[in-house]
């Protein structure tokens, strides 16, 4: 399946990058989620992306939760906050429903 495939939500750019390289390596050390900032502990499958944009090299190490939302609603690495609270009204972190001007234009 390719990263950009599902409902992306996020404007889109066309900045598709020169060299793009994704894995799901299981981690020796603990990172941090580039979405949520949660940790991911060792023995934890994660997805690791590395990609060349505009002749820069920039890599993101994601947990698999955020990065399964990233792939259905958002196109932009480090976006999946940002795009779940302007298009669903959804604080990512607490889970709490917030609205925003698209949703409550549907409510009433």
């Amino acid at each position: 399946m390719n990263r950009m495939e599902g409902v992306c939500v996020c404007e889109d750019t066309g900045d598709q990058p020169s060299m793009f390289r994704a894995t799901n390596p299981v981690a020796r050390k603990r990172h941090e989620c580039c979405e949520c900032g949660e940790a991911i502990v060792p023995g934890e499958t994660y997805e690791r992306v590395f990609g060349v944009w505009w002749g820069d090299a920039e890599s993101f190490t994601t947990c698999l939760p955020c990065a399964t939302l990233r792939k259905q609603y958002c196109c932009h690495f480090t976006k999946v906050q940002d795009t779940l609270r302007e298009t669903l009204g959804m604080d990512y972190v607490t889970g709490e429903w917030i609205g925003n001007s698209l949703t409550q234009e549907r409510l009433h």
